[in-house]
């Protein structure tokens, strides 16, 4: 074989040999186990974990798959971070609810009553205050129990009664299904709250068992609670967050394009879902209002009282350890350049 023939090949191999290892897309495929917390055909399910799935798969022009399974299929709800964990699945799909025992910060980050004052807010503060300093704090407290913290997407925490609201005094003495902070921030303005599950609510609003709830206001539509309810109180007066990690290892396995990939598709999934919940919600409050369901809109100075009833609830949460106070701190900093 002549120098120059030998020269020829050489550089073929090796381009070869770059294309097979330089690039992740020319890798095996790569499939993730992701259990999720609500149905996949939910707002969260679809519009928001199922959007993040799609877009990686696209991504990765069909070289990395996340598969989602339905509610209890791999982990039950308060197993699902335990399982991410111990690497029985790849990554979790739920509310940082379920384990604030493992990571304190979460039950600050899941939800604080008159926290934001819509989901362009909640999202500044997340995603842009600081540097999106409130994720990176999320992710470092994740990261030290095997885990990352890729994104979160939130929902509406808000009024459903039989009762009108137009001031927090009118709460004084109602029964109100509630729950985490809610709990608190209701005894503090002389509510009795009650916690019932979600599936509960109708029966306990229809036998008067309790005079309204605090949850999503979609539950109007899906839980069909606007058969049983009055009224649907306007801004909502707090939002919760689901969130989406993964599993350390089955994080550094990944080739740093997937990564990137990974990272950035559940950045836009949640900035998406963001977008089509409003409209969804939307369109289930007109659906209530339909049927007689009136629809209340608080004052600002009303949304003013429920925020200084709030900052106690928040100050108890920043006691639950060092990062919590830390994601307190700089919540209320936020709050003072927000307004």
């Amino acid at each position: 074989m002549s120098r120059k023939r030998l020269m020829i090949v050489v550089l073929a191999v090796c381009a070869l040999c770059l294309i097979a290892t330089g690039s992740a897309f020319a890798q095996s495929k790569v499939t993730w186990k992701a259990q999720v917390l609500t149905p996949l055909k939910s707002y969260m399910g679809s519009s928001y974990w199922g959007v993040w799935a799609k877009l990686v798969n696209e991504r990765t022009k069909g070289a990395m798959e996340i598969k989602l399974f339905e509610p209890g299929a791999i982990a039950a709800g308060n197993q699902i971070y335990a399982a991410v964990q111990n690497g029985a699945i790849d990554a979790g799909c739920s509310y940082g609810a379920y384990h604030t025992t493992e990571i304190p910060v979460a039950y600050s980050e899941y939800s604080l009553p008159a926290a934001f004052k819509d989901f362009n807010d909640l999202h500044k503060f997340y995603y842009d205050y600081k540097g999106g300093e409130a994720i990176k704090l999320l992710d470092q407290e994740y990261q030290k129990k095997g885990t990352k913290f890729l994104s979160l997407a939130a929902f509406t925490v808000g009024f459903m009664t039989k009762f009108e609201i137009k001031n927090i005094e009118d709460v004084k003495g109602k029964k109100l299904r509630a729950s985490g902070p809610y709990i608190g921030l209701l005894k503090g303005l002389g509510a009795a709250p009650s916690l019932i599950a979600s599936p509960e609510q109708y029966m306990a609003l229809q036998l008067g068992t309790i005079d309204g709830t605090l949850n999503p206001l979609y539950m109007a539509e899906t839980y069909k609670l606007k058969e049983v309810i009055k009224y649907i109180v306007l801004p909502p007066v707090g939002y919760g967050t689901g969130e989406t990690y993964v599993n350390m290892n089955s994080w550094k396995k990944l080739p740093d394009d997937f990564k990137k990939i990974v990272q950035q598709s559940a950045v836009d999934a949640a900035y998406s879902y963001k977008e089509d919940y409003a409209k969804a919600e939307e369109a289930d409050i007109k659906k209530a209002e339909a049927v007689g369901v009136k629809v209340v809109h608080l004052s600002d100075k009303t949304m003013a009282a429920f925020e200084a009833a709030s900052i106690p609830i928040w100050d108890e949460a920043a006691k639950k350890s060092a990062s919590s106070k830390k994601f307190i701190d700089l919540l209320k900093d936020y709050k003072k350049t927000a307004k």
